[in-house]
């Protein structure tokens, strides 16, 4: 198993959960990009990060690559400060509260807005 921890320090950090040491795996910080929200897609194989920007981080567990979102096509958000991760092995919607507190469906795979 796997934990997260993420903040306003701008960095993600998993975690090997062992139950004695729980190891470190690795830490990936963002300039400029405090945390204020982030959670594992469905399947645990990604980490999704939020913030007070247009865009937004998907970290993969596997190798620790990270790609930047450059925001949600079609939309003018400027702002992605909450995130919901439906789970589940079969998920396959996650949410951000757009401008003026509009809740935006995504898919969890294209990270491409769906409806709201």
């Amino acid at each position: 198993e796997v934990a997260l921890t993420a903040g306003f320090d701008k960095t993600v950090r998993l975690f090997q959960v062992d139950g004695e040491r729980n190891p470190k795996l690795f830490s990936i910080s963002f300039d400029g990009f405090p945390i204020y929200s982030a959670e594992f897609t469905g399947d645990g194989a990604q980490v999704v990060c939020t913030s007070r920007r247009q865009h937004f981080f998907v970290v993969d567990v596997a190798d620790g690559r990270v790609q930047r979102v450059p925001g949600i096509k079609g939309r003018r958000d400027k702002s992605f400060e909450k995130l919901a991760m439906e789970s589940g092995p079969g998920a396959k919607y996650m949410g951000v509260v757009g401008a003026h507190g509009n809740l935006l469906v995504l898919s969890q795979q294209s990270k491409q807005y769906l409806f709201g």
